[in-house]
């Protein structure tokens, strides 16, 4: 039968919150990895960890839980580059006439530059 942390340390005559009372306010390690960075990517990791005032797997986790937002904020695939373009035109909030014109002008613009 399973004792209960708090019941097993009594019983054995040892309080481990004695021994090791820091385990309240650290994050329980669930998995450890070993990753491949380049030079550029730990200089900029270690930068975020000093300025945050955080270990270095911290602003791992805050930069996965990042990515995790961003991912669903644009619906959980990648954007292609029109899909971009056409997210940046429906934020400029012109009508179609507007649209139609300023693409006119561009055009124009594109063409007129090829001119000597």
């Amino acid at each position: 039968m399973e004792e209960s942390g708090h019941l097993c340390r009594l019983r054995r005559g040892v309080d481990n919150k004695k021994v090791w009372p820091y385990s309240y306010g650290m994050k329980k390690m669930t998995a450890k990895g070993t990753y491949s960075l380049d030079p550029l990517t730990v200089l900029e990791l270690r930068e975020l960890a000093t300025t945050w005032g955080v270990g270095q797997s911290e602003v791992i986790r805050r930069a996965v839980h990042a990515a995790r937002q961003q991912k669903e904020q644009l619906g959980g695939r990648p954007t292609t580059a029109t899909e971009a373009l056409n997210r940046l035109q429906q934020a400029s909030r012109l009508t179609p006439v507007q649209r139609a014109a300023w693409i006119a002008a561009v055009r124009d613009e594109r063409h007129g530059s090829r001119r000597p």
